[in-house]
């Protein structure tokens, strides 16, 4: 049974994540999109394009943070309402933390480089792992996502990534009005470089290679796989559908370093052997990262 003494740390680490996470992502926002116009969708993006369209209406900008509490307070009050506190409390904390972010973020210089590409990478990276670090914590950042949870309940024929996308798709379209197709074009890249810094980050850095071998002489394989490579080997029993006959498949896990000497460790004991390599994202347990 779990102890107070063994949740409070974890819950600490999760919320430092987050605090971490919302910073990161809230600076993305405030020194890399909003001064450049780049509309990457969410309420973030509402707020740059209100940012603009204040000052050409008022000549004076409304601020990040304030369109960011002011579109998610009722969002996250609906939800709250919905889902319980207990469920939202992360989420609240993280809305509360980018806010915060945002309002500080104003008394720092501006950050400006004519470089869009530059801007757009950057940009798209921080915000990449701003987000990750709330979302490694089982947190959230509310906003269109929030939003789109709670449209699903009413809508269940449409998945939350459906009308996410939706939503995304009509702040990104009300930018393109607002400022100009090759700014919305960069908010593309910075949004695809975002998500696929999401997707390094939670699925794992510690890449491998997956090895499957099919030999006659597997039991040899295994032997010099073991011996001089120092890794494990499982048998898997296959069979070979056009001659019929029993075939033991070896599956062996190596680092990216090892994989040329466990081809050559192959090729010197079966020429003949069929070897199938491919990438494996994250490898959990001995001899690669610790299960946690």
């Amino acid at each position: 049974m779990k102890t107070l003494a063994n949740i409070f740390p974890k819950i600490v680490n999760e919320y430092i994540l987050i605090t971490l996470g919302s910073v990161i992502l809230a600076l993305s926002i405030a020194l890399f999109f909003n001064p450049h116009s780049l509309v990457t969708g969410g309420v973030s993006g509402i707020a740059i394009i209100i940012y603009e369209l204040s000052y050409r209406w008022w000549g004076e900008s409304i601020p990040l943070w304030m369109t960011n509490f002011a579109f998610n307070v009722p969002i996250l009050a609906v939800a709250t309402k919905v889902f319980g506190l207990k469920v939202m409390a992360k989420t609240v904390y993280s809305m509360l933390t980018i806010t915060g972010a945002l309002y500080l973020a104003d008394f720092l210089p501006e950050f400006m480089v004519d470089d869009l590409l530059l801007v757009s990478v950057f940009g798209g990276i921080a915000m990449g792992i701003g987000l990750s670090l709330v979302f490694m914590s089982k947190g959230a950042t509310g906003g269109t996502s929030t939003l789109a949870t709670l449209i699903n309940l009413r809508i269940r024929h449409l998945s939350i990534a459906k009308i996410m996308l939706v939503i995304d798709v009509v702040i990104v379209g009300i930018g393109l009005m607002t400022f100009d197709i090759e700014r919305m074009l960069y908010a593309v890249i910075a949004i695809f470089i975002c998500t696929k810094v999401i997707d390094s980050v939670l699925e794992g850095l510690n890449f491998a290679k997956a090895v499957l071998i099919i030999s006659e002489r597997s039991e040899e394989v295994a032997d010099n796989i073991l011996n001089n490579l120092n890794r494990g080997v499982t048998s898997l029993s296959g069979e070979g559908m056009y001659s019929r006959q029993p075939r033991n498949v070896l599956l062996c896990i190596v680092s990216n370093k090892e994989i040329v000497d466990l081809k050559d460790i192959v090729r010197s004991t079966d020429e003949n052997a069929f070897v199938i390599v491919t990438d494996a994202r994250e490898v959990l347990g001995q001899g690669f990262q610790v299960m946690r």
